[in-house]
């Protein structure tokens, strides 16, 4: 039987095979573009997801109580619309200012309540900020606004701060002095870390704040870092915090963000893609 043979139109006609289409060049660039913000998107997205699961609350930093720590990047907007860095120096940062944006765990996440530890940074709130601090399950006044500060004493621990009349390298007497139950707690920052803002010297510890006080249990101590002056407003100032009063532990910082006034005259944070940190460049807090 001979064996049946199938023939394309080109093999009965004669005519060539079709040639494929060149690609264009600009058509590779747009692929490749395309899928790099593609890959983008799913790169942000993801990391956004996991921010969000990981550590349940972003923050934003407003104040420059625990600069150097924070915002020690951040910038403040001038009259003139112009930008300076922002110094230790500024009080509660304004409209248009830089500040640091970052996420906390918050509630039961994770069990965070109990790894609390000195030097942990914490956002807390004061007794002043509750309709009825000392209840089981306290209530915030509607105007009460969360606190970022250093924890310094834990319960059971006799803190003792006091300003110090010795003068260091740049000849202030700025230096406050912490003791727990007796032993001095070594400072984070030094004189190198406050420099001097149009000539002025960074503020003394204001004797009034002389603190002496032995917490009880559940009872904390937070402090801010920037302690010189009226720059901190702290439990030097407010006493000691209660457990029930700390509302979250703050983690990392992911970025810097624009302030913005609401018409509540409250802040926003605006968006500025110029100050998002990469996932490697994130300031760790705890």
């Amino acid at each position: 039987m001979a064996e049946e043979v199938i023939q394309t139109q080109a093999n009965l006609t004669g005519d060539p095979k079709p040639m494929k289409k060149k690609t264009k060049w600009w058509h590779v660039v747009i692929d490749v573009v395309l899928v790099v913000a593609f890959v983008a998107v799913i790169a942000v997205s993801t990391n956004i997801i996991y921010l969000s699961a990981a550590y349940t609350e972003p923050f934003f930093v407003n104040g420059m109580s625990m600069y150097p720590t924070l915002n020690h990047d951040g910038q403040h907007k001038n009259n003139d619309g112009s930008y300076r860095a922002l110094t230790w120096a500024d009080g509660d940062n304004s409209e248009g200012d830089i500040v640091d944006y970052g996420y906390a765990k918050t509630g039961d996440k994770d069990s965070w309540r109990d790894s609390i530890k000195r030097y942990d940074i914490l956002i807390v709130y004061y007794k002043s900020d509750f309709q009825n601090p000392f209840a089981d399950e306290p209530v915030l006044k509607d105007n009460a606004k969360p606190k970022i500060k250093r924890l310094i004493g834990l319960p059971g621990e006799t803190v003792t701060f006091m300003p110090t009349d010795v003068n260091d390298e740049t000849g202030n007497t700025a230096w406050g002095k912490t003791t727990i139950n007796g032993e001095l707690l070594k400072p984070l920052y030094g004189p190198e870390d406050y420099p001097d803002v149009n000539g002025r010297h960074y503020d003394k510890v204001n004797v009034a704040s002389y603190a002496n006080v032995t917490l009880g249990e559940n009872e904390y101590y937070v402090m801010g870092d920037n302690r010189g002056g009226p720059y901190s407003d702290d439990s030097r100032n407010h006493g000691p915090i209660k457990a029930s009063w700390i509302y979250g532990k703050a983690y990392l910082v992911t970025a810097m963000r624009e302030l913005e006034l609401t018409d509540n005259n409250s802040y926003d944070v605006k968006f500025r893609l110029d100050y998002i940190k990469m996932p490697w460049d994130y300031l760790r807090l705890g």
